[in-house]
């Protein structure tokens, strides 16, 4: 488990020896239905991957992100429509992601005691997702998250902001962000584009404004020929 030990495991991030309630697992199993898709095997299990509407995806991320390490890291599903998304889970809902028509990958997950979840789903996600955002924080061990973004799907760092205290308070809440900041440090975001992205930006700009970098990389970033 990331943390444990000073070895970064890119593919491991959420990878925890405390497996979730079994009756929040039973619940989230019970939400799990959609389209089979396609099977994907880590850790010497295999489990097939579902396509699922947002009316699925969300409440079933909902559940999970209560539990999954590192959670507070993972923004809340009201902060994305998963209406106009494809959304993927496994066949037990403990894991998966959404991809939005715009070409961001949000909400990747996994409650796996197994590892190698997110190295198994490579496939699906580097083919269509060519952005996204991650929250860090000036105390984040290894920047864990944006490691395995690095490593595992080969996306870079392209833009980020400052300082989002202020505006992380006004949409998570204020218990939210004092406990945040109270265990992590101050809170930032980081803008990284895959290798299916072409982006304008030639070094590495830092924003006051959370949304006027989100704007920017909307602006300046296309999928690749």
């Amino acid at each position: 488990m990331l943390g444990e030990k000073d070895t970064f495991q890119s593919d491991y991030y959420w990878y925890s020896k405390r497996a979730i309630p079994e009756e929040a697992r039973s619940a989230i199993s019970r939400m799990a239905t959609g389209k089979p898709v396609g099977e994907i095997e880590f850790s010497g299990i295999k489990k097939k991957l579902l396509e699922v509407s947002g009316s699925v995806f969300a409440p079933v991320f909902i559940e999970n992100r209560k539990y999954l390490y590192k959670g507070e890291f993972t923004a809340p599903s009201l902060e994305n429509d998963y209406r106009n998304s494809r959304n993927f889970i496994t066949e037990d809902g403990l894991a998966g992601f959404s991809l939005t028509g715009t070409g961001w990958l949000v909400s990747l997950y996994s409650n796996y005691t197994e590892r190698g979840f997110a190295r198994a789903v490579k496939d699906y996600i580097v083919k269509d997702a060519y952005k996204l955002v991650c929250i860090v924080s000036e105390k984040e061990k290894n920047n864990g998250l944006v490691r395995m973004y690095e490593e595992v799907y080969g996306f870079r760092k392209y833009a980020r902001t400052i300082n989002d205290t202020i505006v992380m308070g006004e949409h998570y809440g204020d218990e939210f962000i004092k406990k945040f900041i109270s265990e992590n440090g101050v809170p930032y975001h980081i803008f990284m584009i895959g290798s299916g992205a072409v982006g304008e930006a030639a070094d590495y700009p830092r924003f006051e404004d959370y949304f006027v970098a989100e704007k920017f990389v909307e602006d300046t970033v296309s999928r690749r020929a």
